[in-house]
């Protein structure tokens, strides 16, 4: 007999562990837009909580994005290589929304975490060719998206997540106390972002 409360118990902690893996992701993609001299960087999730398709929206050279991010580890329980990160259910159909709304173009970017560093992907949602996933290894190989970071060291990312305290201003808490433990590109300053009240 399973017992129904293991079963929770595991099932919540397995929720908030995506949670947690998919806000750091956000994190670290804020981190690359602003590395690659992006601006007018904003927070989707916080204007609306699983914002459709897109968790950012960014500017540069007079274009607008909307980026769909997805964290994922590099490696599954088994050892495989993880080769393909969904979009989700619609994407397509959700970008179209946001494309509308925000006048931007919808991209993805893929955060690849390993065991002490991450990489960083970049393509737009066009170049999927209607495919639901973004395809990892050919991203690696160069067929598809480039490459913003390769292998980059984490520095201190787990110490900060492990002492942060629920609040009621905990995203806020959380970027600042990221940001201030991780190195911003050569400029040494962290992201601005702007939050919708």
């Amino acid at each position: 007999m399973v017992c129904k409360y293991k079963h929770n118990k595991k099932n919540k902690q397995e929720a908030s562990r995506k949670k947690s893996l998919g806000e750091l992701g956000e994190l670290f993609a804020i981190k690359a837009l602003v590395d690659n001299h992006y601006e007018k960087i904003i927070n989707l999730n916080d204007k609306k909580m699983n914002f459709p398709f897109a968790d950012l929206y960014a500017e540069k050279e007079g274009k607008s994005f909307i980026v769909s991010v997805k964290a994922r580890n590099k490696y599954q329980k088994n050892h495989k290589l993880n080769a393909y990160y969904n979009l989700g259910s619609e994407a397509y159909k959700k970008a179209a929304r946001a494309e509308k709304e925000y006048c931007a173009e919808p991209h993805w970017m893929a955060i690849q975490f390993d065991q002490f560093t991450y990489s960083t992907y970049w393509g737009s949602l066009e170049e999927l060719n209607g495919k639901n996933a973004i395809p990892l290894l050919q991203c690696a190989q160069g067929n598809i998206g480039i490459c913003l970071a390769k292998d980059i060291t984490l520095i201190l990312v787990t110490l900060v997540m492990k002492k942060m305290k629920k609040s009621p201003n905990q995203h806020i808490e959380r970027d600042a106390k990221i940001s201030a433990a991780l190195k911003f590109g050569n400029t040494g300053r962290a992201p601005h972002v702007n939050r919708w009240a």
